[in-house]
This record gives C-alpha cells, structure tokens and sequence, in this order.
C-alpha cells in the first residue's frame, strides 16, 4: 500500500510539472496549418513572378541591344560623313568598346583628320577634339532630335 501510494504521489507531481491542459491546442494547430499553407501559396506566386520578371528584363535587354545596335551603326554613319564634312577630308568611325554585351560596351572614337596618323580622341589637338565631338554630337542629332542642346 505505501509503495502504490508513493507511486500515486510520484505521478500527481509528474503531472503537475506537465502543468495545465491546452484547450486551444488544437485550434492553434489549425491556424498554423492555415498559416503554412497560406505561406506556401504565397512562396509559390512570388516564384511565378520573379519568373516572369526574368522573362521581361531578359526581353527588354534583347530589344536594347536590337535598338542599340540599329542607333550605333546609324550614328556611325552620320559621324563619318559629318567628320568628313568638318575636316574636310579624313575619316572616323566609332567603335563598341571591347566588351561581349553591347549595353555595358563603352564607346571609342577613332578619328584621322587629313594629314595625320589614326588616333584615339584623346592623342588629338584641342581644337580637333572640339570638330570630333561636335560631328559626334550632330551624328546623334541627326537620329534622334533634340529640341534643346547645352
């Protein structure tokens, strides 16, 4: 009898270390399943989306670069007849920096007025520098109109 009481109190203090019964327990269980599937959907619709802005950034790089590409060799164009014009004589071209995507390409300006050797913009004289970047800048008019020029 006393070891069954023992044990009788034995498990009285057990459960009343486990404390008191949770009645919402299984109402706040179906709110977290609520919740997870409420997170899921939302994981999945960020996913779709995320997707479709790749697709739409990807496409509008692929119409830059078409549209770059078409402005570039038009302005290039217009920059050797408007040099040949201003010098003159001689010729220039521009140049897409070395660099795989024409977007992060930078631009070269290679020029030879009558009389002298090829040369970067840079190895001209000021006043030859001033004519360049003047056909560069018409060469760019001539494409695309601006109303006002500083």
């Amino acid at each position: 009898l006393a070891q069954t009481e023992a044990k009788v109190e034995k498990l009285k203090r057990e459960r009343e270390q486990l404390g008191g019964v949770n009645l919402r327990a299984d109402e706040e269980a179906q709110e977290c399943e609520t919740r997870l599937t409420t997170l899921l959907n939302e994981r999945t619709d960020l996913e779709s989306a995320i997707a479709k802005l790749r697709g739409a950034i990807s496409a509008l790089n692929r119409e830059g670069r078409e549209r770059l590409t078409g402005a570039f060799d038009t302005v290039n164009e217009n920059f050797q007849k408007l040099f040949k014009t201003l010098f003159q004589g001689g010729e220039a071209h521009l140049l897409l920096a070395d660099h795989e995507d024409p977007l992060q390409a930078g631009l070269d300006i290679i020029a030879r007025p009558p009389g002298k050797k090829p040369a970067s913009l840079s190895l001209l004289s000021g006043g030859e520098q001033a004519l360049t970047a003047l056909a560069l800048i018409f060469a760019v008019f001539l494409v695309n109109p601006a109303p006002i020029c500083v």
